[in-house]
């Protein structure tokens, strides 16, 4: 059971902290261009690619010991992303700031992909 508890804390941690990268970004302003999302969106993976090699330097590792709960964190790591940029945008929305919360789903989980990716392939885990 102890074993089971420490498996779901790790992917907690591992998902929750890939996502919470994205925080920041959630809060910047930008005026939305109709027709350059599609760059908006690219430059979003691939700066959430340069941002997962840089954070290989102070997180080498991945606590994750298990093949199966690293997918599921690949996964779940973007979709966690751009719920929380969804809310927050909506939450601005709210507050009369002028965000389309979908885009900003969008830019989020693609970041947060490009970094998970990094991270999967690249972060030391330890054996099973």
């Amino acid at each position: 059971m102890e074993e089971i508890l420490v498996a779901i804390f790790q992917f907690l941690l591992e998902v929750i902290g890939q996502a919470l990268v994205n925080l920041p970004f959630s809060f910047c302003t930008y005026q939305d261009y109709p027709t350059g999302r599609a760059g908006v969106t690219i430059l979003a993976f691939l700066g959430g690619l340069l941002c997962g090699w840089i954070l290989l330097i102070p997180f080498p590792g991945t606590s994750i010991h298990s093949p199966g709960l690293r997918i599921a964190a690949l996964v779940a790591s973007p979709l966690l992303a751009g719920i929380i940029s969804h809310v927050v945008a909506e939450l601005r929305a709210g507050l009369g700031h002028i965000v389309e919360s979908r885009h900003h789903f969008w830019y989020a989980f693609t970041f947060t992909l490009g970094l998970s990716i990094i991270r999967f392939a690249y972060a030391h885990h330890p054996p099973s």
